[in-house]
């Protein structure tokens, strides 16, 4: 067993990381992520600590092994989105610490961050005075909507669409009472069709899912459905992640773009420059491609 797998397991047998400990820890996860692309730490040792440490990497008791499991297939999905915007915590008081060091991570923060984003870009929709429409791809558990609306006498009306049934349920229910503002679609992005067109088009969570051709495929069709003087609004992480490496140890995989990649990509897309902008949350770690109609 490496160096690192020895510290990891003793880590877990002491309760899990104290707060004074995680930028050490940070570092063990980024010696393992670089040992692992350099072919020095296979696959199959990685799985292993993961079965050596059962509780936190192989239960959905804490937050990285819930994103780990995939139990919805995939990592970053609404039950997770929560998790990070709730700060929750394990049940189970041997794992506290665990939760406490993912909701301590910068990209934690980033996603955190890209909430606020969102609802700035609601509010500035709402200060027109107009009836406005946006489509949320990806929406997740549509937070962000159900706080928007729950908090102000809006004329903004959204159409959520999600890939993940359990979350299209779980968001639909947590929307009962602004039903009327809200209409939700289980549906793939890529086969989604709607007859309208929208003030925003927004999608927080997708695109660094995507790789360069399916990117351009959907970002080509969500522009579509922009109104003319309209935009949309693509979040994507940025290389400068300081979490990748711990993301990447628990099979939580990303495509990082910088801002001159996402330009790249928007303009391959026949779009013109001047019609682009990239911006981020505070901490730079999600970037958002605007392109305006």
């Amino acid at each position: 067993m490496s160096a690192e797998f020895e510290y990891l397991q003793k880590m877990a047998n002491e309760g899990g990381p104290k707060e004074n400990q995680f930028e050490e820890l940070n570092s063990v996860f980024q010696s393992i992520n670089k040992k692992r692309k350099e072919g020095a730490i296979s696959e199959c040792e990685i799985e292993k600590i993961w079965h050596d440490m059962p509780d936190v990497f192989y239960s959905l008791n804490t937050t990285q092994g819930f994103a780990a499991l995939k139990p919805y297939g995939y990592s970053g999905d609404f039950e997770v989105i929560e998790r990070i915007y709730d700060f929750w915590k394990s049940p189970k008081e041997q794992l506290v610490n665990w939760d406490i060091f993912f909701h301590a991570q910068a990209a934690s923060c980033a996603v955190r961050n890209r909430r606020k984003y969102f609802l700035n870009l609601l509010h500035a929709l709402h200060s027109a005075q107009t009836p406005k429409s946006v489509l949320n791809i990806a929406s997740g558990p549509a937070r962000e909507v159900v706080e928007f609306l729950s908090g102000t006498e809006s004329a903004v009306f959204f159409e959520c669409v999600d890939n993940d049934r359990n979350a299209i349920e779980y968001s639909s229910q947590k929307a009962e009472n602004v039903k009327d503002h809200v209409q939700f679609h289980y549906a793939n992005a890529f086969y989604f069709n709607s007859e309208n067109t929208f003030d925003l088009v927004w999608s927080a969570g997708l695109f660094d899912y995507l790789d360069e051709r399916t990117f351009k495929i959907l970002l080509k069709k969500l522009f579509r459905f922009v109104n003319a003087g309209g935009e949309l609004v693509v979040g994507n992480f940025s290389p400068d992640n300081p979490s990748r490496d711990y993301m990447e140890f628990g099979n939580w995989q990303l495509n990082h773009r910088s801002a001159d990649e996402l330009i790249n990509l928007a303009v391959d897309c026949g779009i013109s420059n001047e019609k682009i902008s990239v911006h981020s949350e505070p901490l730079g770690i999600n970037l958002f491609l605007h392109i305006r109609k």
